[in-house]
């Protein structure tokens, strides 16, 4: 598994970046993965991204922000 992992090269500019709370609380509010076993954890990695989609950080790789926002997007056990 770990041959797949590509690492995020995040520009020395861009490491100190901040997400405006109305974003977190977005992915908060409409996605939260918490692990359970009736959960599909595809379906949220599919609905993550498509609210993702509507993210943008200037001057900030997508995956960087992506890998930032992830973390809003898991509850309890997840």
């Amino acid at each position: 598994m770990e041959g797949n992992l590509v690492p995020v090269e995040v520009n020395e500019g861009a490491r100190d970046y901040e997400i405006k709370t109305s974003v977190t609380q977005m992915i908060q509010n409409s996605i939260q993965f918490r692990g359970t076993p009736m959960e599909d954890p595809h379906e949220h990695l599919s609905k993550f991204l498509s609210v993702y989609n509507t993210v943008r950080q200037n001057g900030v790789p997508q995956d960087a922000v992506r890998l930032k926002l992830f973390a809003f997007s898991l509850k309890d056990k997840a």
